[in-house]
């Protein structure tokens, strides 16, 4: 068998997470009789131009280098509201948003690994509050409401 580059794995770990957490959202739940997400092509006549202002991160630990890149969020998005979440206090903060979602709260709760907990993790502070997820080292350099081009912004809702 030939040898992954940690490149590889992790990437085979992304795509992991993020399937798991689509076969977690989109199966039939057992505490609803129809589909437990429910889709439309109806376009609020109203959309939000702009995706929320709030950043998430998670880490064990906040670092100097760390702040220096926030820093460049900041300065691009001066309305931007930042979230940091440590291991325990995403744990805290999946047991409050999704209490009433024992579909998706459970097999979080489950996972042992912690880079795929991480991997649901960030879809689902996504979900839950919505905003933009980026891993420490990321800079910003335009500002996130140039992210999607005027003219799409009243049919866009996700960026990826």
């Amino acid at each position: 068998m030939a040898q992954w580059t940690r490149a590889q794995i992790r990437m085979a770990v992304s795509i992991t997470g993020v399937v798991l957490l689509t076969l977690l959202l989109f199966q039939k739940s057992p505490y609803s009789p129809t589909r437990t997400w429910k889709w439309s092509k109806k376009v609020d006549k109203n959309p939000p131009t702009d995706p929320p202002l709030k950043l998430w991160q998670t880490g064990a630990s906040w670092t100097e280098p760390d702040q220096s890149c926030l820093d460049t969020w900041l300065s691009t998005n001066p309305n931007l509201r930042h979230e940091f979440l440590t291991d325990a206090s995403a744990e805290t903060f999946v047991r409050e948003r999704f209490a009433s979602r024992p579909d998706i709260l459970d097999p979080f709760l489950a996972i042992t690994k912690p880079i795929l907990r991480a991997d649901i993790l960030r879809q689902l502070v996504l979900l839950a509050d919505g905003g933009v997820y980026s891993d420490l080292d990321v800079n910003c350099h335009v500002p996130i409401a140039e992210w999607i081009p005027a003219e799409y912004r009243p049919f866009a809702n996700l960026v990826v």
